[in-house]
């Protein structure tokens, strides 16, 4: 297998995604930070568990049905929130109404533009090509052992386009909706493709924040650190 091929193998795999960035472009795709009118960071008296919140981000749900994901219909919120008893997460939060073109937001107003995600060497290794299945068998490897192909010298050049081809490694870009996800060091395994990645938020990282839907259309964030 040489790098060309694995590049081929990766290009055929590239997904569509949407790259979101403060003030450049003609499309309103999402907010970042600021309150929404709708969902005051304002915690009422009464609350017993939830000690403050903070918007995040939003977006745009017509973003995920241009990109297949059909069944999110109303804008996706998140919000950073610190409990009482001193627990501390980012959290998603969902409302049909207001719809996203009415939702006033005093935070910074990001624009998307289309784009396309390049997946890393773990993906390949798992759903390219059966050439790419031959070559891990010639190493003794089965498709899901690409922490083993890493050790192979092309598999760390594959890995050189990938930090040069992928949209995380942008200093331009603010959010990435959809597109392919990496495998993080508390990671104990790639994250199977039927979870698919909702967004990926680069902007005052780290941590940095992936939204993720499961198969059965529950959504939910992880915090990454490097």
């Amino acid at each position: 297998m040489t790098l060309d091929e694995l590049v081929e193998e990766g290009a055929a795999l590239s997904r569509p995604c949407f790259l979101l960035r403060e003030g450049r472009g003609e499309r309103l795709a999402g907010y970042w930070g600021g309150e929404r009118e709708d969902m005051l960071n304002t915690i009422p008296p009464e609350a017993t568990a939830v000690a403050s919140r903070t918007h995040v981000l939003t977006l745009d749900p017509a973003l995920f049905a241009e990109l297949g994901l059909h069944r999110l219909g109303d804008p996706i919120g998140l919000f950073a929130t610190k409990f009482r008893d001193g627990h501390a997460c980012v959290r998603a939060e969902r409302a049909s109404l207001p719809a996203f073109p009415d939702i006033s937001c005093s935070g910074r107003r990001l624009f998307a533009l289309p784009g396309s995600s390049f997946p890393p060497f773990e993906a390949v290794c798992l759903y390219g090509g059966e050439g790419v299945g031959r070559w891990l068998r010639s190493l003794g490897l089965e498709r899901h052992q690409y922490e083993e192909a890493l050790g192979e010298e092309v598999a760390r050049e594959y890995q050189g386009e990938f930090t040069r081809r992928a949209p995380f490694y942008s200093d331009v870009v603010d959010v990435i909706v959809g597109g392919w996800h990496m495998m993080w060091p508390d990671d104990d395994f790639y994250v199977p493709r039927e979870m698919r990645l909702l967004a990926t938020t680069l902007r005052d990282a780290e941590p940095y924040l992936e939204v993720w839907l499961s198969e059965s259309g529950n959504v939910s964030v992880k915090e990454r650190t490097t």
